[in-house]
């Protein structure tokens, strides 16, 4: 209905049709698409439906949740996938154009009726680990400054005193630097103050 909208294959990947619709500086998630409409083509019925228990259950009259697959292939037929109601069982009531009236998993379903604000790309950093020459960290008032050498990593600055014949594990901050590289959001978080979050200053 209302949240309705439209995926469509590019050369550089799937993107939205209409950005209209889209916040100021909305960052697209381009790869979860791509993973919303591999599921979509992988889908697995948990059971097929032999007699239609009617609208009233399945919930797939009309202003049920809809999915159209429109294949590029000139006079080729759209795919219509309908979602409906929910099952005892954790399933949910499902059609397709085809006449084939079947339950899909809740989960499933859940992720086939994705709203557009929720294929937000939630990367949250973009650089190259091997072009980082120093790592500050801090916890509280301690603070710890490595900087890359030739050999490997060192300590630049620490707050703390080392032990004796301390040897830091160039290969852990190497490590450490990928994981925040991969590091994604769970969820953007809206109108939330930094200070409510403990990410005030301090």
């Amino acid at each position: 209905a209302e949240d309705a909208y439209t995926l469509v294959s590019t050369d550089s990947g799937w993107q939205v049709k209409d950005t209209s619709a889209l916040p100021e500086g909305f960052r697209f998630d381009a790869r979860g698409a791509a993973e919303l409409v591999s599921e979509l083509l992988g889908l697995r019925v948990r059971e097929f439906i032999e007699a239609d228990p009617g609208p009233d259950v399945t919930g797939l009259a009309a202003g049920a949740d809809v999915v159209t697959l429109r294949p590029k292939a000139p006079g080729a037929h759209a795919l219509v996938l309908k979602l409906g109601s929910g099952r005892a069982d954790d399933t949910v009531y499902a059609a397709l154009s085809t006449g084939d009236i079947f339950t899909l998993s809740k989960h499933t379903a859940a992720r086939l009726r994705t709203q557009l604000m929720a294929l937000r790309d939630l990367d949250l950093m973009d650089f190259d680990p091997d072009e980082v020459r120093e790592l500050a960290l801090r916890d509280g008032k301690r603070h710890l400054v490595l900087t890359r050498a030739e050999e490997g990593w060192a300590v630049k600055t620490s707050s703390e005193v080392l032990p004796e014949r301390f040897i830091l594990d160039s290969m852990a901050v190497e490590g450490q630097l990928r994981l925040l590289e991969q590091l994604r959001a769970a969820m953007v978080l809206v109108d939330r103050l930094p200070e409510k979050a403990g990410l005030g200053p301090g």
